[in-house]
Formats: C-alpha cells, structure tokens, sequence
C-alpha cells in the first residue's frame, strides 16, 4: 500500500519485530482520538480469536494471533518473511493461468465459509446488511466528501473516461440498491471480507521449490473483520466480489502515486444541437473527459466473466451478485484515498466500470 496517499498508514503504524517474528499494528494517537480505527483493530482481533477456534480449516490459512491489546487495540501476528504479496505475481495476461489461480485461492476461501458457523437471518434482516454495504456506506461516504472545493473545481463537468460518457455515482448506487433487493439469503458465514490480492500471500519465487509440499501456498492477511452490523459474520460472496475487485485492477491502483490527471474538454455528443438541430451558441455542450490508460489494462476481466471457461471453472467470480458487489466496492473505494487526484481517478474509474459493466447485470438467487 502506498503510504503517502492511503487513509491506512495514517491511521495505524505497523511494525516488524523480527527477534519474535511478529508484525505489530496499533492506532496512532491522534489530537482528536482515533476511535474509528480502534474499533476496525478490536474488530480484526475477534476475528483472529474466531478463525483460529475453528479446527477444520486445512487450507485456509492465516497468521497465529501472537497476543492481542484491547486497550489501546493492538495485534501481533504471525509474519511471513518467506512470503510477497499475489499483486505482482498475479497472471493477469494468461487467462488460462488466471482463473487456475482464482480457483485455487476460492478453494481455500471455501474452507472458512463451510467450516463457519451459520448465523441465521431473515429475509428482510439480510436486505438491511446488503444495502448497508452496496449502498448506504458508499452514497454516505460520496457526500462526505467536498468534490468541487477539495478535489476538483470542475468535478461537475467531469462527464467521460476515456471518451466514454459516465453517469454520476449516484445514478449507478441506486441501480445497484435495486439490483441487490431482489437477492435474498437467509444465513450468513465467517467472511475474511478483504480478499484482493495485496491480502493474500504467496512463497517469494526464491522460495517456491521449498514450499512444493506445502498444502496452505497462499496466506491470508489483514481481514476486515466485520460486515454491515455483524461482526465476523457476512455474505459470502462480498469474498468473491473483492477478490474480483482486487484482480480487475484495485490490486495495482492500491500500489500507485497519482499526482496528475489527464483532463481535456470535449464535446458532449449528446448535447451538440438544439431541438431545432441548430448548433447551441452557449458552451454548455462542453464537458470535461479524464483519460485512464490504466483501465484497459484491467477492466476487461469483467468481458472474461461472460466466457464458458470462466463460468464453467470460477462460477463465485462471475455470478451476478459477485459483480455488483465488486462493482459497489469499486464506487466506495476513492474514500480510502488521501490524494485528490487518486481518490478523483478511483471514482472515474469506478464510473466508468459501472457504465460499461452493470447495465446488463441483473441479479440471480
């Protein structure tokens, strides 16, 4: 994670006790206390405590739980020096490869969600935790923040991505409230609840051949700990969606500093002529396109998603619902962001996944 532009380091401090093998996280103290970032550490503790009161999980993996403070919070962990980040050794340019990883890391995953207890909800209780995650948080979070004044004078007129007119985020959190209304569960599972690939680790590849005997390969880290109201608890698919999110390009954006943006003015094409087909004399039809090389890197693994081999091998990845999900995620996301241009390139990004990726979504039991 980039420290410098990322909300978590400036929150928590992180430290490698190597005599003892151990990472450390703690809440800073801020001025004004650091209440939200205590709850999150105490959070991810009882989650620790739950995962490892589960005996049968064999291949998922995550650190021991070393010792735990609750006052002030702070975790030691079990550390990987052997161990990287999937992020860059993630097969993006191989299909093939891709979705033999994706299935491996599903397997593992599947072990903490059957091994879990079941926490059995009603339908309508199960709707509330739904919206609270795919909706409520993200629309509370987009107007939190003052986009004209602290990120972008002319954020209104911010209209295309890479010359694809997007709507606003609004627009496409009420078409995903709609969506996830019509997908009812009645229990939920232990979720680890942030899965992308900068969360799981694999042997560095100095030491794969050591670790060819291995049944655990990947490692599980920094889960979230909660979902909605429910501590530990939660939809099973948010697992998917976020190791979907992470493979279709969240993963690397974590890893990058945006200083700059590539914003010109262009034509609204949909705004070029009066009623009367007379050109418009005012410069309303101007509008403003953001250009993200980045996107086209990754955004495509949604065009997999449709494929028979994709449906066929990952079907949790390209379910419906794992897409909205991931799609809701990728709307939440630019709050994590301390740079205004990275948190105003996140939300573009997010606008235009959805523009291209969720109007033909419709939702399936």
């Amino acid at each position: 994670m980039n420290s410098t532009q990322n909300y978590g380091f400036m929150y928590n401090e992180f430290m490698l006790d190597t005599s003892r093998n151990v990472v450390v996280k703690r809440t800073r103290n801020l001025p004004n206390g650091n209440h939200e970032a205590e709850k999150k550490v105490k959070k991810e503790i009882q989650f620790y405590k739950y995962v490892h009161s589960i005996p049968r999980l064999h291949q998922f993996r995550m650190p021991a739980l070393v010792h735990s403070q609750i006052h002030p919070p702070e975790l030691h962990i079990e550390y990987f020096p052997l161990h990287e980040p999937l992020t860059e050794r993630f097969p993006y340019r191989s299909p093939i490869e891709a979705r033999n990883v994706i299935r491996e890391i599903l397997d593992c995953i599947h072990q903490l969600h059957e091994n879990s207890p079941r926490l059995q909800i009603t339908w309508e209780e199960y709707r509330t935790s739904i919206r609270q995650e795919c909706y409520d948080k993200i629309v509370e979070r987009y107007l939190s923040i003052h986009w004209k004044n602290d990120v972008y004078p002319e954020f209104e007129r911010l209209k295309y991505v890479n010359g694809i007119k997007v709507k606003s985020l609004l627009e496409y959190a009420d078409i995903i409230r709609k969506r996830i209304e019509y997908a009812p569960n009645r229990y939920l599972t232990f979720i680890h609840g942030d899965t992308h690939l900068g969360n799981i680790l694999v042997p560095k590849r100095e030491h794969e051949r050591d670790s060819q005997n291995r049944t655990d390969p990947y490692v599980f880290i920094d889960p979230r700990g909660y979902y909605a109201s429910y501590d530990g608890f939660g939809e099973r698919r948010y697992d998917y969606a976020k190791l979907l999110f992470g493979i279709s390009g969240y993963s690397k954006f974590d890893l990058m500093s945006i200083d700059t943006c590539d914003i010109t003015e262009v034509i609204d094409a949909d705004n070029t002529q009066r009623a009367d087909n007379t050109q418009r004399a005012d410069n309303t039809q101007r509008v403003l396109n953001i250009n993200i090389p980045f996107i086209l890197d990754y955004a495509d693994i949604y065009t997999s998603l449709d494929t028979p081999e994709w449906q066929s091998s990952v079907p949790e990845i390209t379910h419906e619902m794992t897409r909205i999900i991931s799609l809701s995620i990728w709307l939440g996301n630019n709050s994590t962001f301390l740079s205004p241009q990275k948190k105003l390139t996140s939300l573009m990004i997010a606008r235009y996944l959805c523009e291209r990726f969720l109007q033909h979504t419709h939702v399936k039991n």
